[in-house]
């Protein structure tokens, strides 16, 4: 006999809507209110990104090698 699974809501609730609605309008006037700031903050995010993943690449191939 097949179980049933309990129907998943499918509609958001409206407050993290609306945190994400705020972070994305911040962040696109930050972008157009100070691009080269903008630039750099993003640049050094993807610096450290970068650095994250190396490490962990690092980690898991001393317990391969």
């Amino acid at each position: 006999m097949a179980k049933t699974h309990m129907p998943l809501p499918t509609g958001g609730k409206t407050l993290p809507k609306l945190v994400s609605a705020f972070v994305a309008v911040a962040l696109l006037v930050i972008a157009v209110k100070h691009p080269s700031e903008a630039a750099a903050m993003v640049k050094a995010l993807g610096g450290a990104l970068v650095d994250v993943i190396e490490r962990l690449w690092t980690f898991v191939w001393q317990f391969g090698g």
